[in-house]
């Protein structure tokens, strides 16, 4: 309202999202994604912030894990509150970019990634040879256990 009122021309038919790259965010999906027209989920910010590890601090480095239940939970409630409000969302940083990862996000309901140009090619074949429903069964056998392990077992396959 404020450029109108000014006579600042913009687009008004833009675009306007989150980045959910904080456990608060993530928590908050539900008003975000009301509010908003997608939600992009930032993966290497919210691992850190989820796992209170600075992935570059060579002392506590080894507590990054991407796959930490509390970290797929996270992912979790975004994805299911943009769905429910039929809003885009999409995944950014290492996990998009890791094949191995894919079962896991395809699993929790991503259709959208953003990837490095480099893995692009590897990325598009290995979508295209993972069962999204055996991909769910995988989540819902993770989120069951709670366990890290036995998903790192499930991805392995």
């Amino acid at each position: 309202m404020e450029f109108q009122e000014k006579g600042i021309d913009f687009a008004k038919d833009l675009s306007i999202g989150a980045m959910i790259e904080v456990p608060a965010a993530a928590a908050s999906c539900s008003l975000l994604a009301a509010e908003l027209d997608f939600l992009s989920i930032g993966s290497n910010d919210l691992a850190q912030y989820a796992n209170a590890a600075d992935r570059q601090n060579n002392h506590v480095s080894y507590l990054y894990q991407p796959i930490n239940p509390g970290v797929v939970r996270l992912i979790s409630w975004s994805v299911a509150a943009a769905k429910k409000l039929r809003k885009p969302v999409f995944l950014c940083g290492e996990m998009a970019s890791d094949a191995k990862y894919l079962p896991l996000l395809l699993g929790l309901g991503l259709t959208q990634v953003s990837v490095r140009p480099s893995v692009v090619a590897d990325i598009r074949t290995k979508i295209e040879n993972t069962s999204v429903k055996n991909s769910r069964l995988l989540v819902e056998r993770f989120m069951n256990s709670g366990d890290s392990n036995v998903l790192e077992e499930l991805l392995a396959d």
